[in-house]
C-alpha cells in the first residue's frame, strides 16, 4: 500500500486535491488540481519530492470534512 495518495477535497471547478499521508492519517499537501496532487503524492512515495515554494493554506476545514468523513481524527502530522 501506497503511503502518500491524492485525496479529492473540495469540487467545483477545478476540483481540488490535497496528498494525504495514510500512515499519520493526515493531509501533508497544499490543495491543488488532480494531476499535480497525484505527481507529488508519487514522488513523495518514490522519495524524490522535494517543494518548490513555501505557501500556507488554512486547510483546517477540508481537513475537518474530509477526516470526519472517514472516521480518523483531525490534525498535523
Amino acid at each position: 500500500m501506497k503511503r502518500y495518495i491524492a485525496q479529492f477535497i473540495r469540487g467545483g471547478f477545478p476540483e481540488l486535491y490535497a496528498v494525504a499521508d495514510t500512515e499519520e492519517r493526515c493531509l501533508v499537501g497544499d490543495p491543488k488540481p488532480y494531476h499535480e496532487a497525484n505527481d507529488e503524492a508519487e514522488a513523495r512515495n518514490a522519495g524524490t519530492w522535494a517543494p518548490t515554494t513555501f505557501e500556507v493554506f488554512d486547510l483546517t476545514p477540508a481537513m475537518s470534512a474530509w477526516l470526519g468523513g472517514l472516521n480518523m481524527p483531525g490534525g498535523d502530522c
